[in-house]
This record gives C-alpha cells, sequence and structure tokens, in this order.
C-alpha cells in the first residue's frame, strides 16, 4: 500500500515474525492480483493492482496503463470505456484497502486535540505528574 508495508517488508527479510496488530503487508515477492497498492504526493497519485496501473491528479484519473504488456507506461489503454471500468474498480478496492487500517490516510488529529491525548497517555502511565503535582 504505502509506508506502512516498510515495517513488515524488513520484518519478512529479517526473518522475524509480523505483529497481527501491525498495519500493512509485506512487499517482498510478486504482488498478488488482488492486492492494490497506491502512492500520492500532494494531488498526484498511482494505484497498482496488477497488472494495471492508474495514474492521477486532483482525484480525477488521467491514464490507465498495462504494465505487463506497457512497463515504460509510455502506451495509455486507449478504451476510454475500460479505462473508466479499471479506474472505478480499483479506486474502490484501495479505499476498502485502506478502511482495512483505520486511522491510516484518516485526516491528522488537530494538534491541540493530539496533545491532550498525549497528556492523557503520560497521565496513564504516571509520567505527566496528573492533578497532584505542581
Amino acid at each position: 500500500m504505502s509506508i506502512i508495508d516498510i515495517v513488515p517488508t524488513v520484518l519478512e527479510a529479517v526473518g522475524l515474525p509480523q505483529d497481527e496488530l501491525l498495519p500493512g503487508y509485506s512487499l517482498r515477492g510478486e504482488l498478488s492480483a488482488e492486492r492494490v497498492v497506491g502512492a500520492s504526493k500532494f494531488s498526484l497519485y498511482a494505484h497498482i493492482q496488477m497488472p494495471y496501473k492508474v495514474r492521477g491528479y486532483d482525484g480525477r484519473a488521467s491514464a490507465v496503463y498495462n504494465l505487463v504488456e506497457d512497463p515504460q507506461e509510455l502506451t495509455p489503454i486507449t478504451d476510454s470505456e475500460l479505462s473508466r471500468e479499471l479506474e472505478r474498480d480499483i479506486r474502490l478496492k484501495f479505499e476498502a484497502e485502506l478502511s482495512a487500517h483505520p486511522g491510516f490516510g484518516a485526516p491528522p488529529i488537530p494538534a491541540e486535540e493530539e496533545k491532550q491525548e498525549m497528556r492523557d497517555h503520560l497521565d496513564a502511565l504516571g509520567y505527566a505528574g496528573g492533578e497532584d503535582s505542581e
């Protein structure tokens, strides 16, 4: 999927088990046809479900490629109906993949709420001093 796959990949590479609560999947080996991975930077994005890759900008698909037939992504699929269908299916599967990992891809917590949440955690562990400290 993205950066959450780094730890599972490293754990597998060094032969250590992955904690079942840890999100993400190892990227070692072949990418399964069921798996959808994605990447984004600013308003650019890409979703891959082998053998297809959808590239887009600002939430709109701009091109769909068959990575087996066109690994250098020089010639997008020109059948507009097929492109729309692939883009929709891959996007829906990617969104389902994201929703399987609560919190990932969610909007960030506002800073003040995050600070309070951290204080609460530290309090519960006895590090923040609680109400008795000055």
